[in-house]
């Protein structure tokens, strides 16, 4: 039996330089090497999300293909035959 899981997140947060930067010492020149290098000085990733209070909003999607037990080949008398994989999803909310 094959199967397959995937777990993804989904987060979007626009911040504004001054909660990234509460200081005021944001650098001149801004790109996302930069704030790659601001999240990892902070603790990295978990630790960012923690910290910065974002992990509240953080939502996780499941997807699970497997193969259809059902499923015996695409040849059948009458009617459709049974899907060949089995899908489901789900999110997981805080």
């Amino acid at each position: 039996m094959s199967i397959y899981i995937e777990i993804t997140t989904d987060f979007h947060w626009e911040p504004e330089l001054h909660e990234l930067w509460p200081d005021g010492d944001a650098p001149d020149d801004i790109d996302a090497d930069t704030v790659a290098t601001l999240i990892r000085k902070a603790g990295g990733v978990r630790r960012v999300l923690r910290d910065w209070n974002l992990i509240d909003d953080l939502e996780l999607h499941v997807i699970v293909r497997r193969d259809n037990p059902q499923w015996q080949g695409d040849q059948v008398l009458f009617g459709e035959p049974p899907p060949r994989e089995l899908f489901s999803s789900a999110a997981v909310t805080p």
